[in-house]
């Protein structure tokens, strides 16, 4: 076991060497370390931080960092110190925020692929003291973001998974953001700038994070089948945008990249009623199933030089695209045999946009899911139990009042399972709460009977 006197006076030598800046005697000197005691050497602290040689190594804010072999040769040494944090940050970390070369952090993550020891998806989605992660921190440096350092990040992150991570801030209050937010704040000198390209970094971030996002939604289907993700060049950009709409970090911001998409043709309009995701959505489905709130979002899809008022051709996202699709589309299932409809009330978007569908398309009321489903059973099994959306949905499709779902459950029992449900999850510390439960209550019991009263003739067949 190596002794720990000699243990911290070798660290004391190497760290004057980091102070140095002295590489190659540092070097030289670590190289005659047994395995043993080098791995020693590398994870020695003391009691108030955990601050190891490899975090020295990677904290060097000059111009003078160390060659990207030797935090490999280091790093070889004690694998585990890439996990480690000191003050709330990895060795990774540290690189990506002194603005490390390429070279270095590739260093890093090749030996987290060639030691079993290691996750290397572990090091991409491990969070500082602030909640960023090697990628959020990447890119906090807003007028110099190193973008082939983004793209390497994003390329090893097989899943995603770090695309989808909000930044924590210091504030419990502060709104936390996706990567891709920083990513469209600054990469162009307007929003939008750099979608034609490819090449560009907003769109690549933005496909990449559509394919995330529709991965986690899609991860595996109810046929146990998994998701088959679809190549990038194929991705619609106006799909990718709606059902990246959150993330982007404020509805005006978003709305302005869509418009720009619209405004420059750059989603192909005459493949809006073809084009399908890997789940068989068509643009659509994609816009009813976003659950972002884009209805008071005016796009402007006219370009103005003077004129910053509203003309005759703006209108909203959904708007939009029911007039370029057409009717067809409202009638299109995906693979889970969901049309638009069943989509939006799924995703509990408002009734505004639930009847902008229907009236569109008053068939699709009267259409089942695959789960042989009515838009009225669905609605009540998503929460959408409030009296005046029932009711409204009802008027749409009086029939569906009468006629049961796969399960054999009618509108008035679904109701009654809704008030149980909620009775279950009392609120707790809120007088205001507690008055909306019994209101909401209040409202299912009425829907209940609502529909015992119109169809009496279900008492007589549910008792049979």
């Amino acid at each position: 076991m190596p002794n720990k006197y000699n243990i911290r006076a070798n660290r004391q030598v190497l760290d004057n060497f980091i102070r140095k800046r002295a590489w190659i005697a540092f070097r030289d000197h670590f190289c005659e370390y047994s395995v043993e005691d080098a791995r020693a050497i590398v994870e020695y602290h003391n009691n108030t931080t955990h601050r190891t040689l490899l975090h020295s190594l990677c904290d060097i804010s000059n111009s003078s960092p160390p060659p990207p072999d030797l935090l490999y040769v280091v790093a070889e040494s004690s694998p585990r110190s890439l996990l480690l944090q000191d003050s709330g940050r990895t060795p990774l970390h540290l690189c990506v925020i002194r603005g490390y070369s390429m070279k270095a952090i590739i260093s890093l993550l090749s030996l987290a692929e060639k030691c079993d020891s290691l996750d290397k998806q572990h090091l991409l989605l491990a969070t500082d003291s602030r909640g960023c992660t090697p990628l959020l921190a990447a890119l906090y440096r807003f007028d110099n973001i190193n973008e082939s350092i983004v793209r390497y990040l994003v390329n090893q992150d097989v899943n995603g998974a770090s695309l989808l991570i909000p930044s924590a801030g210091a504030k419990k209050k502060q709104k936390q953001h996706a990567p891709l937010k920083y990513v469209a704040s600054s990469e162009s000198i307007f929003v939008g700038g750099g979608l034609e390209s490819s090449d560009d970094l907003l769109r690549f971030m933005l496909v990449k994070t559509y394919l995330a996002r529709m991965k986690e939604m899609y991860q595996n289907d109810h046929d146990g089948d998994t998701y088959i993700a679809e190549n990038e060049s194929d991705v619609c950009i106006l799909q990718a945008a709606i059902l990246c709409f959150d993330l982007f970090g404020s509805p005006k911001t978003a709305s302005s990249i869509i418009s720009c998409i619209i405004r420059n043709r750059l989603h192909q309009i005459e493949r809006l009623n073809s084009r399908t995701d890997a789940a068989g959505n068509l643009t659509i489905h994609i816009a009813c199933i976003s659950s972002a709130d884009y209805n008071n979002q005016i796009l402007r899809l006219v370009s103005r030089e003077t004129d910053y008022g509203i003309n005759s051709d703006d209108c909203t996202l959904l708007e939009y695209i029911m007039k370029a699709s057409g009717p067809n589309a409202l009638l299109f299932q995906n693979k889970e045999k969901d049309l638009p409809l069943h989509c939006a009330i799924k995703s509990k978007r408002s009734w505004l946009d639930v009847q902008r569908l229907i009236d569109s398309c008053p068939t699709s009321a009267s259409t089942r899911t695959g789960k042989g489903e009515l838009p009225l059973h669905l609605a009540m099994k998503c929460g959408n139990c409030s009296s005046d959306y029932i009711m409204k949905l009802w008027e749409k499709s009086p029939e569906a009042a009468i006629i049961s779902d796969n399960d054999g459950l009618y509108p008035f029992q679904l109701a009654a399972i809704a008030i149980s449900g909620r009775v279950q999850k009392p609120h707790r510390k809120s007088k205001k709460k507690v008055t909306s439960k019994s209101e909401n209550v209040w409202d299912a019991l009425s829907v209940s009977y609502f529909f015992l009263r119109e169809c009496p003739s279900l008492i007589q067949s549910c008792c049979l």
